[in-house]
């Protein structure tokens, strides 16, 4: 009897796993955290982990000012956890201008083990609550609009999205406001459906988290507003309507006056927004297709996302859209598509092309809008859900296949075009994730002299990679030896000199990394022993 009994329990839990968005996320989650220990700091992982610390100790916001501070409470929590401390508990600069990347490298990684260990903890803080949430706003919006078959497909689609995969392991505000984003734009839909007290304080949450992630959520505003205004103007109550959003807008002005801690108020925040652009580098040329722009030409980011994101995503997203631009409602079409709109238009402003992690909310986006096409495709196919499965299994192939490197993937149509390195650099390629794979990759070989040209900003000796700097004149005259040089260094250098490092001539790939021998290199040396060394970060 009570095995039976047991049994009739552990039937609804099956269910629940395998008919919820929990399986994709317990998926989704094991494909992000297995990767994140094999990738290395990228660029700006040290500074909003550090920033997070400071912020926690020092209760100063002069690191990372540039973003709001919840990912970096997070990450500094979770690296404080793991031993991390500033030196003598303070800041040694008024401006951290720079010198915060080196500051917080040296403070990260000035003892190796700790700091790696810090790291995934740091990384795990932001991946698992911001990876929930993403999950469950992109299940319950899909079944809102198209019913629980939907719902499966469309989590596991974004489940095997190697462009979300990249960015949840890593420590940065892309991902969280993805996540954030999406449940901002699910909580205007279902207030414009249906107004009340209790979904404005719900849409005014979750404008907060979006807004406490990162400033560009800021764009959700006109959109909100104007999901308000249609849902005011489609009823009777207009008073109620009007009541509940601004109780919600209340809430959100309360949440994000407490972001900065105590006392509240709103000037700290809007400190952070004219600061946005204080780390632009006017010198920066952006890199589309082999070629290079002063300014990012308007179709960058649409052009990264067709290169970068499941084609399976952007198909169904794009039948998605008709479907809602042609037969939705006016609620339905602003919160899908709106955001989206405003977006990349917003995005072809940009001053710097910095990668589709720029606009990584339209991918999750694309997965609520293919569960609205495949909620009208289905009612046209037998077994539909043989259908599903198969489409799932083909993304989680495709994600499979670009493990554990998921930011340097692409998706296989791109392939067509070049390599990775003749269509895009920065995050979309290298962003230094890299070290751990070239480490291996240079033990394989027996390699332990020559020249290394990084893309990033932490000591490669953290990682026991102890490659000479090919900084200064030593590309230009290339002394015979081995060099490994990042994409973000090899395209810029073949712009000025076509004859250096031609394509087809490198020996080698680490991971996104490319690996030359000028003739006449020496011998392998002996191989630098297996532990990290400490960080030569500068101070």
């Amino acid at each position: 009897m009570k095995e039976r009994e047991r049994g009739a329990q552990a039937g609804p839990r099956v269910r629940l796993l395998l008919e919820s968005w929990l399986l994709p996320w317990l998926v989704f989650a094991a494909l992000a955290g297995s990767a994140l220990r094999q990738t290395s700091a990228t660029y700006d992982e040290p500074v909003y982990i550090v920033a997070g610390v400071s912020y926690l100790t020092t209760g100063r916001f002069v690191m990372k000012d540039d973003a709001p501070p919840l990912v970096s409470y997070l990450a500094g929590a979770a690296a404080m956890a793991a031993g991390i401390r500033l030196p003598k508990d303070e800041l040694p600069f008024d401006d951290s201008l720079g010198v915060e990347y080196s500051f917080a490298a040296y403070v990260l990684f000035h003892d190796a083990a700790r700091g790696d260990r810090a790291l995934d903890l740091a990384r795990a803080a932001v991946l698992l609550p911001f990876s929930l949430l993403l999950f469950a706003a992109v299940w319950g919006w899909s079944r809102d609009l198209a019913g629980p078959g939907a719902a499966r497909l469309a989590a596991w689609l974004a489940a095997g999205s190697p462009s979300l995969l990249a960015h949840a392991g890593v420590v940065s505000d892309d991902f969280a406001l993805a996540a954030s984003w999406l449940a901002a734009c699910w909580a205007l839909h279902r207030f414009a459906k249906e107004p009340g007290l209790r979904r404005g304080l719900m849409l005014g949450a979750a404008a907060a988290l979006a807004l406490a992630c990162k400033f560009t959520a800021a764009l959700l505003l006109p959109v909100v507003a104007g999901g308000v205004a249609l849902a005011a103007a489609a009823r009777a109550r207009r008073a109620a309507t009007a009541r509940a959003a601004a109780a919600g807008l209340l809430l959100a002005a309360v949440l994000l006056s407490l972001l900065y801690g105590w006392p509240p108020g709103f000037g700290r925040y809007l400190e952070g927004i004219s600061r946005l652009y204080r780390n632009v580098d006017p010198g920066y040329r952006t890199y589309l297709l082999g070629r290079f722009f002063v300014r990012p030409p308007f179709y960058y980011y649409p052009a990264a996302l067709l290169l970068k994101a499941s084609p399976l995503l952007l198909l169904g997203g794009a039948l998605g859209a008709l479907a809602t631009r042609r037969r939705g409602d006016e609620a339905e079409r602003l919160s899908l598509l709106g955001p989206i709109v405003l977006l990349l238009g917003a995005a072809a402003l940009d001053r710097e092309g910095l990668g589709v992690r720029r606009v990584l909310p339209v991918v999750p986006a694309l997965a609520v809008l293919c569960a609205v096409a495949w909620g009208r495709l289905s009612r046209r196919l037998k077994r539909p859900a043989a259908w599903a499965a198969g489409l799932a299994l083909l993304q989680l192939a495709m994600a499979g296949l670009a493990w554990p490197d998921f930011i340097a993937s692409f998706n296989p149509a791109s392939r067509l075009l070049g390599p990775p390195s003749a269509l895009l650099d920065d995050s979309n390629l290298d962003w230094g994730q890299e070290l751990k794979t070239l480490r291996a990759f240079l033990e394989r070989r027996g390699i332990a002299n020559g020249w290394f040209c990084s893309f990033g900003s932490v000591d490669p000796a953290v990682y026991g990679v102890r490659l000479r700097s090919s900084e200064g004149s030593v590309l230009w005259r290339r002394p015979p030896g081995y060099y490994v040089l990042s994409p973000q260094c090899l395209v810029r250098l073949r712009a000025k000199d076509p004859a250096a490092f031609p394509p087809g001539t490198e020996s080698g790939r680490a991971g996104a990394l490319y690996l030359f021998s000028i003739p006449g290199a020496a011998a392998p040396g002996a191989v630098a022993p297996s532990g990290a060394g400490r960080s030569t970060a500068a101070r």
